[in-house]
Formats: C-alpha cells, sequence, structure tokens
C-alpha cells in the first residue's frame, strides 16, 4: 500500500485499461503491453497511470498464448464454419497482399 500525504491518497490496488498485443509470425514472438491505473480499491479512485511491457510471468505468458489460440478457434469459426469461407464462394487472397496490416 502507497500513502500520501496525511492519508489522503491511499493506493492499495491496480485497474488494467488497456491492452496491446502484437504478434509477428515470422519470428514467432510476441509483445505484451498493458496501461493501468493506481487505484484505492475501496473508493475506486484513481491516483495516477502507469504502464508495462516487460517481464511478464511465466503465468500470464501462458495465458496469452491460450487466449490468442482461443481467439483463433472463434475467429475460424466464424469465418471458415464447415471448411469454406461463408458467403464468400471460392475467393482466393495472397496473404502478402491482402491489406492486412503486419501480416
Amino acid at each position: 500500500m502507497i500513502t500520501k500525504g496525511i492519508g489522503q491518497c491511499r493506493i492499495d490496488g491496480v485497474q488494467i485499461g488497456e491492452v496491446g498485443i502484437q504478434v509477428d509470425p515470422s519470428t514467432a514472438s510476441v509483445l505484451l503491453s498493458s496501461k493501468f491505473a493506481y487505484v484505492n480499491t475501496e473508493t475506486q479512485i484513481r491516483y495516477g497511470f502507469g504502464h508495462k511491457s516487460v517481464e511478464w510471468s511465466e503465468e500470464t505468458t501462458k495465458r496469452l498464448v491460450d487466449l490468442l489460440e482461443s481467439m483463433g478457434q472463434d475467429i475460424s469459426r466464424d469465418m471458415f464454419g464447415d471448411g469454406e469461407t461463408v458467403g464468400s464462394g471460392s475467393v482466393e487472397a495472397d496473404s502478402t497482399t491482402d491489406g492486412v496490416p503486419g501480416f
């Protein structure tokens, strides 16, 4: 717990506000970053903001990998239900020119 002044600012937790994930398939690397607020968990008052993008725990890294795999399965299910792209017929796309940033 962090107390500032005469107890007016009691910080005893953080609240994640934003998460960024960048995947580089060519190197199989993943960059995870977050923005968070310092908070008083009793009042939910925020006292400042921070950013973290390094030194994630093994548990967080494993859960991130699980999340990415699950997201891929959801997208595949939505897009390719029975093995064919839903509503697109026989359209093919070159993955180097499909217009998706980062791929």
